[in-house]
């Protein structure tokens, strides 16, 4: 038992090392491949939709760019977007008039409130972790269950905006 106690520890120690190596290199590198793509604040009406769901969070210093390469598709090319900090890469070029594309807004807004609670050094450490005890990205990871959870639980409310709009 204490040996299975230290080997958990050595992960998350590992993971969060490598975690931070992971997160600055990936923000660094879309940040290079994507320069030449615009980059865009979340418009008023799609403000509109999301107020409710994040009540008291800043949406204005959010910017978002399109049709992104992401440092992810290394791994997982079916991965949609990538956050860092208050800036979200997106892989394709979707409306938020969509359900899927504003769902993918929403689930990558959560992790911008994540960074934001956590800081974040702390945010891409513990990214880091889950991922290595997770053996890859998905939804055994906590703070990718809480984004997909947090989508699940708000998708009949944000469907309504948009059939409202």
């Amino acid at each position: 038992m204490l040996i299975k106690k230290l080997i958990d520890g050595a992960i998350i120690a590992a993971g969060s090392a490598a975690g931070l190596l992971v997160y600055y290199a990936c923000k660094l590198l879309a940040n290079i491949v994507n320069l030449r793509k615009p980059s865009f604040k979340i418009s008023t009406d799609t403000k509109n939709k999301l107020k409710d769901l994040f009540t008291g969070m800043p949406l204005d210093n959010i910017t978002i760019v399109y049709s992104a390469w992401l440092p992810a598709h290394i791994f997982n090319p079916s991965i949609e977007g990538m956050t860092f900090r208050n800036k979200i890469f997106i892989a394709h070029r979707f409306p938020f008039q969509h359900i899927s594309s504003l769902l993918l807004l929403v689930h990558e807004l959560v992790h911008i409130r994540q960074i934001r609670k956590l800081g974040e050094v702390v945010f891409a450490c513990q990214y880091g972790a889950q991922f290595l005890g997770n053996r890859g990205y998905g939804i055994g990871m906590p703070l990718e269950k809480e984004a997909f959870e947090f989508v699940e639980k708000t998708k009949e409310q944000i469907t309504l905006h948009i059939h409202l709009a």
